[in-house]
């Protein structure tokens, strides 16, 4: 039996549609994902819980490996919260497993690393099914000169030449673990391109990344020295 008076910490694997949301964190009188589902946890064990995400994503960007924990005092196991959240959350929602973590897990600190996904979509004339799921590039990419362009960002590099405004604060010099790019044939012609790093990874320089590749595989003017050039001089 579990004791309500001991403190629980559960640890939840999501996945979601990120269309109609502003976002993971919380906000005011506006559509999240983490207030929905908090919003949720509280019908089940009636009073307020804090979740906490491994990252936080942007407005109408998905997930399909979400790491995410929240503390509670409850007799409600793992299975029950994720019967239950199932049952009321929305069908962009869902969560996909929910286990028992020791107190001293942080989704976010205890990360070893995230992996982000950007599929491009490279077609003259845009698709109205993918138009959510995928940026719509219509000139023809070269996949070869795209992947010698991700090559050469793996490793550790300074992105200062990614950052925009406002990222001063941050440190700019991270470990690539992965950087690639494949096609997926089941989407027509969509490329999917991968980054994985170990530390927490700003999206403002990692939308730069597939778009700058995408510059170089579409301009003979350019070449793969130039994002060379950018990561060796951080500028």
């Amino acid at each position: 039996m579990v004791n309500k008076k001991e403190e629980k910490n559960i640890k939840l694997i999501i996945a979601y549609d990120g269309t109609g949301y502003f976002g993971w964190q919380r906000q005011f009188e506006q559509p999240t994902i983490q207030g929905t589902i908090e919003e949720k946890i509280k019908v089940m064990v009636g009073k307020p819980v804090t979740l906490i995400a491994s990252g936080r994503t942007d407005t109408g960007v998905h997930a399909l490996h979400q790491v995410a924990n929240f503390r509670v005092f409850s007799t409600l196991t793992p299975s029950v919260f994720l019967k239950g959240l199932n049952s009321l959350l929305p069908d962009s929602i869902i969560i996909k497993e929910a286990e028992y973590v020791s107190l001293d897990f942080h989704a976010r600190y205890d990360a070893k690393s995230k992996v982000y996904e950007y599929r491009i979509y490279n077609e003259k004339l845009p698709s109205p099914f993918l138009r959510h799921y995928t940026w719509h590039v219509s000139r023809l990419l070269d996949l070869h000169t795209m992947k010698e362009c991700l090559e050469v960002v793996k490793g550790i590099h300074d992105f200062s030449s990614f950052y925009s405004a406002g990222d001063g604060k941050i440190n700019p010099v991270r470990n690539m673990i992965q950087a690639e790019i494949s096609i997926q044939d089941s989407h027509g012609p969509t490329r999917r391109t991968i980054f994985e790093g170990r530390e927490v990874l700003r999206l403002s320089y990692l939308k730069s990344l597939p778009k700058l590749a995408c510059q170089l595989a579409g301009k003979k003017e350019y070449r793969v020295s130039s994002i060379k050039y950018q990561i060796t001089n951080g500028r």
